[in-house]
């Protein structure tokens, strides 16, 4: 239900409340029952209204609010009234994964931005939750503070205490504070949320229509200085060769890290965030997912110190998708371990806002020289030393703070690089908002060196050039008074650093040192409110404009245009709580100047959610035939691919049972065309929650689809002219296990496992070239008989077993094990398996590591 708070935090013209504050000299113990004296020096604030299920009703539960405040410390009592006290859902779980429980969530707009707002939440068990709204209507949960919280149980209901101290919040100098401010409280039995401000469901606004806390007098802003220095210690045991075929033997890799991260206000809404050597070993693993798509798939952030702040250098107009990601920051530290990184983020002066983020990943310390990376002590090639691995403990000056053997050193010559991003945002008025973005990844060093060739002609014919780029982007945002009627964009360009001389994209385009690229998109409609809305949108990406050094995009060399149109009721409904459908239509076509159809999709659906709290929808899908440039990679030929239509239907039962369910099938039909054939596919995911006791939860997601793909590109011949199709047949399964006890509010275990398998199988195969117009269709494929199979099997199984105890406040004890699992690999000439079961999974390689890492907060 905490997400509810995301969700409905929308206004209209409802009336914002007024919160009066007193300061206190006298000590307040958070303990949850609101006995010390001075709270009852604080005007108590009852005026709630109900906002869900029967918005705009009166609360049927009682709530009362009191805040104090002092030099260092903001204090919010709450005493929530029941008349049911035994019916309390008193839930645990770990910190920032509150589940469903009776809640108080309260949000605090300090800087009065009337656009972003600090996040917190406690439930009736004691666990914590904390977030940023930004953008008026968006969350982020990934933004994290030490605070304090107390709970306690009352014969007529419950109560929290919650200390924030000042230094986590930003707010400029001045006599008497006025901060944006809202509490809202949560009853899950009866799915009722109470709000200090009615906040209702179905416009497009929300920190922009809080109510105010007043009374807040010579409070001076506090800079604060928070370090967390970290020690991790590691056990690995993996296999020996990188071979999937050569599991054992397998090798003990021993490794210790140290590192901190540091926290500071700079000026009084100015905040400093860095890390030294950071370690994100308690990170869940990425999902697998089997992508037989032509495009790369975006994976969202999970690193602590990257989330933080974060919201900033999220692209406009990101709540509706951005097709256009200046800012990607998984591009830093996947491949090369970051040596240090620094944020700076807050507000510069009344409505300018600032981000920026400097990351150092770092390679070889001379590259002048070989790396040890790439030589054994005895000066083979690293290919040889995997036979005969170098057991020495090492301590380089690229990673001073990492104590490990030698042996753990990349196969590749890491390339160093420095990562840059700076955003600038100002409201020019109350409903404009202007952008500008700069990033920029700057290699440091080349991708390789004279050492690693054996002459000087083979160096200079080596492209070691290491490769980066810089974008520029200027944004705009323009909304109605009431946020309902929205026109925001992108403008944007790239510049390409380094490089190889002539490097090949994915649909022919030719890529050189220097070059620029340029595009954008826009969204403009009305975007909320009760009844009718609607939009338009374009992009548009050059041939040429390249984001991804730095940032996100699927694809370039494609204009885009949509438009949707929904209808929306949430009020004077009988049988149903809620009620939407909507129209879509979007059409791609290429840039490059020939105009090559990319697709033209159609789409409807209907979603209503039933008084039992219920949700239901169904939907269907339509895919035009159309060209892909992108299929037979680097040729420039657009390949005709098969047109569908698609239906679904999706369930999900309410979310505050005991046992919650998912459940989302779909089925479809491809048309062939020549020796293609029409074809049935099909698939679903399901998932179920269950809490069958407050301090446990039971989370399980299955997947499954039979993909009839027809004809997808293989390979080409010799002559460069002729390509190769086979008729793709494809299926996959995936079964996720997440389990989590709570040992109490501080002390937690979680359990993620995942299984995946997936194979593709070519009965078929198929051969042509371009026509005169440079294109392939369908209808001239012809029969091929390739010299050898382009079956593939996949399987893996990755584990993951967490103990987080954070025993004092901000300070955090972890002990990890994790386990990744891949299939037994396939030698040249045999074939693999069509069947969907992992067989081969077992005797595969396997690699383990236990983790133990300590974590201390200082505060100044």
């Amino acid at each position: 239900m905490g997400r509810l708070f995301v969700t409905l935090l929308l206004s209209s013209a409802a009336a914002a409340s007024t919160q009066h504050a007193v300061r206190t000299e006298q000590p307040v113990t958070i303990e949850g029952s609101l006995d010390e004296p001075a709270w009852q020096d604080a005007p108590e604030f009852t005026d709630f209204t109900e906002n869900w299920p029967n918005q705009g009703a009166t609360p049927s539960q009682r709530t009362s609010v009191r805040v104090l405040y002092d030099d260092r410390t903001l204090y919010v009592g709450i005493i929530c009234f029941d008349s049911e006290p035994e019916k309390i859902m008193r839930t645990l779980g770990r910190r920032d994964s509150v589940p469903t429980a009776d809640m108080i969530e309260l949000a605090i707009d300090s800087a009065l931005t009337r656009r972003s707002a600090y996040y917190f939440n406690v439930n009736a068990a004691g666990v914590q939750r904390d977030g940023l709204l930004f953008n008026d209507v968006r969350f982020s949960e990934t933004w994290d503070a030490v605070w304090a919280s107390g709970v306690a149980t009352r014969p007529d209901g419950w109560s929290v205490e919650l200390a924030i101290p000042l230094s986590v919040l930003r707010f400029p100098k001045a006599q008497e504070q006025r901060w944006g401010f809202l509490v809202r409280r949560t009853v899950p039995r009866t799915h009722q949320t109470f709000d200090s401000t009615l906040i209702p469901r179905t416009v497009n606004a929300g920190v922009s229509r809080f109510g105010e806390l007043a009374g807040l007098v010579e409070l001076k802003p506090k800079r604060g200085l928070e370090i967390v220095p970290y020690a991790a210690a590691r056990l690995s045991v993996r296999p020996q060769f990188s071979a999937a075929t050569t599991p054992h033997p397998r090798l003990v890799d021993p490794a210790l890290d140290l590192g901190a991260d540091l926290r500071t206000a700079l000026l009084s809404d100015l905040t400093l965030n860095a890390t030294v050597n950071p370690d994100f070993g308690q990170v869940e693993a990425d999902q697998l997912i089997l992508n037989l798509s032509n495009s790369e798939l975006f994976f969202p952030e999970k690193r602590p110190f990257f989330n933080q702040g974060l919201d900033i250098f999220e692209p406009v107009g990101s709540e509706y998708g951005a097709p256009h990601q200046l800012f990607y920051s998984r591009r830093i530290g996947l491949d090369t371990p970051i040596f240090a990184a620094a944020k700076v983020t807050g507000t510069v002066a009344p409505g300018l806002s600032i981000g920026v983020l400097d990351a150092v990943v770092l390679g070889p310390a001379d590259p002048g020289k070989a790396s040890i990376a790439f030589r054994s002590p005895s000066g083979e090639q690293i290919a040889d030393a995997e036979s005969r691995p170098d057991g020495r403990v090492g301590l380089h000056l690229e990673r001073p703070l990492h104590l490990g053997l030698d042996r753990e050193l990349p196969a590749e010559r890491p390339t160093p690089k420095n990562f840059l991003a700076a955003v600038a945002r100002y409201d020019a008025t109350r409903k404009l908002n202007l952008g500008v973005t700069f990033t920029a990844a700057t290699p440091l060093a080349p991708r390789c060196t004279p050492a690693d060739f054996a002459t000087s002609a083979d160096y200079l014919a080596g492209d070691c050039q290491a490769l980066g780029g810089e974008t520029l982007g200027l944004d705009w945002d323009l909304r109605s008074e009431n946020r309902d009627w929205v026109f925001l964009g992108l403008i944007d360009g790239s510049h390409r650093v380094g490089g190889p001389k002539d490097d090949t994209l994915r649909d022919g385009t030719v890529m050189h040192p220097g070059d620029l690229g340029f595009g954008g998109y826009f969204k403009a409609g009305k975007f909320g409110g009760e009844g009718f809305r609607g939009r338009i949108e374009g992009a548009w990406t050059s041939p040429r404009l390249d984001l991804n050094a730095t940032g996100f995009m699927s694809s370039q060399n494609q204009a885009r245009l949509g438009v949707l149109a929904q209808y929306v009721r949430t009020q004077g409904l009988t049988l149903l709580r809620d009620f939407y459908t909507q129209l879509n239509a979007t059409t791609f076509w290429t840039t490059d100047g020939r105009f090559t159809p990319r697709g033209t999709y159609l789409g409807w659906e209907l979603d209503f959610t039933f008084n039992t709290f219920d949700n239901v929808g169904l939907g269907v899908n339509v895919e035009i035939p159309f060209y892909d440039v992108r299929e037979i990679d680097g040729a420039g030929v657009p390949f005709e691919r098969q047109n569908d239509v698609v239906a679904y239907f999706f369930l999900t039962t309410d979310s505050n049972r005991a046992l919650s369910l998912h459940l989302q099938p779909y089925v479809y039909r491809t048309f062939g065309g020549g020796p293609a054939r029409d074809a049935i596919g099909y698939g679903g995911d399901a998932s179920a929650v269950l809490r069958p006791h407050p301090r446990f939860e039971t989370q399980l997601a299955l997947h499954g689809s039979h993909d009839p793909y027809g004809a997808r590109w293989v390979d080409t011949l010799d002559d460069a002219s002729t390509f190769i199709f086979g008729d793709q047949q494809s299926e996959n399964m995936s079964v996720t296990l997440r389990q989590t006890v709570a040992l109490a509010a501080a002390r937690t275990l979680q359990g993620y496992a995942q299984l995946f398998s997936a194979y593709a199988h070519y009965p078929r195969y198929f051969a042509a070239g371009p026509d005169a117009k440079n294109h392939i269709d369908v209808r001239a494929l012809t029969a091929f008989d390739p010299s050898s199979s382009y079956d593939f099997h996949d399987a893996a199984l990755n584990l993951n077993v967490v103990m987080r105890w954070q025993y004092r406040p901000g300070s955090t004890l972890f002990f990890v094990y994790t386990r990744s699992q891949r299939e037994l690999g396939y030698f040249d000439g045999q074939p693999s398996t069509t069947a969907l079961f992992p067989l081969r999974l077992g005797p595969g390689p396997i690699t383990d590591t236990v983790l133990l890492k300590w974590t201390y907060w200082f505060s100044a």
